[in-house]
């Protein structure tokens, strides 16, 4: 069943998706600094950054399913990281983008 919304609504979830990818990796990244260290305090820490980045990456799967039509609980697929989001690229694309209203019928421009 495909979802039918604006463009802006589509740009809008590929752009939270991004954005919520993007802090996810930067998260491992910190995660791996922090395990680099070896001290017991970093540890923990590091395992709080490594579960941030888990919730960043399956939030930003679940805004990329969106984006793509699909229902959010597909984010479930995140959770397999690269195996997951590539899964979530090949997907085909559902999301219908509406045309824009046109009040006149004898004009091409929507107002």
């Amino acid at each position: 069943m495909p979802v039918y919304g604006t463009l802006e609504q589509k740009k809008l979830l590929q752009k939270h998706s991004n954005i919520k990818v993007l802090a996810a990796v930067a998260f491992h990244v910190l995660y791996m600094v922090l395990v680099s260290v070896r001290s017991p305090s970093a540890l923990i820490l590091a395992l709080l950054f490594a579960l941030c980045g888990l919730v960043f990456w399956i939030a930003g799967a679940a805004d990329y399913a969106g984006s793509k039509g699909y229902p959010r609980y597909y984010c479930a697929l995140g959770i397999f990281t690269c195996l997951g989001l590539f899964v979530l690229i090949v997907l085909p694309n559902r999301f219908i983008v509406e045309d824009p209203k046109v009040d006149d019928a004898m004009s091409n421009y929507p107002r």
